[in-house]
């Protein structure tokens, strides 16, 4: 999970101040293709700490259940939109209510292909689960 470094929990009393952690809603994972690489992972490792440092608030945002920056791009992939640098911009689909798949990242220049990779991404992702489900079922 892209998020486990969050704290979850209530921390104690101490000197008097409580201290107050608020739980993420949004289970957010990383897609991995048939390689078991993760593009996000990859994109999100090659950016500058700076920016680093924006999509991780946006995906706390989400993580929150906040997706007021997030639009639909078709078939079930949405594009969290970051407004710095170059325009970044987060592609994932959502698993029900309660779960995000992050599918890849990209800048405002290169938005179209990496909307057609996230949307490859995201029937791959459901192609998987169902043959998984299908199996289980056997």
């Amino acid at each position: 999970m892209f998020l486990d470094s969050l704290p979850q929990t209530l921390q104690p009393i101490d000197n008097g101040t409580i201290y107050v952690t608020i739980e993420t809603m949004v289970d957010i994972r990383e897609y991995n293709d048939r390689g078991s690489r993760s593009p996000f992972r990859e994109w999100y490792d090659g950016l500058n700490s700076d920016a680093a440092r924006k999509v991780t608030t946006a995906l706390y945002r989400v993580g929150l259940g906040n997706f007021s920056n997030a639009k639909s791009v078709g078939a079930g992939v949405y594009e969290c939109k970051i407004n710095f640098g170059p325009g970044y911009r987060v592609y994932f689909g959502k698993e029900g209510e309660q779960t995000v798949i992050l599918l890849g990242g990209g800048t405002k220049q290169r938005q179209q292909n990496d909307i057609k990779l996230a949307l490859e991404r995201w029937e791959d992702y459901k192609q998987r689960k169902k043959q998984q489900k299908e199996k289980k079922e056997e």
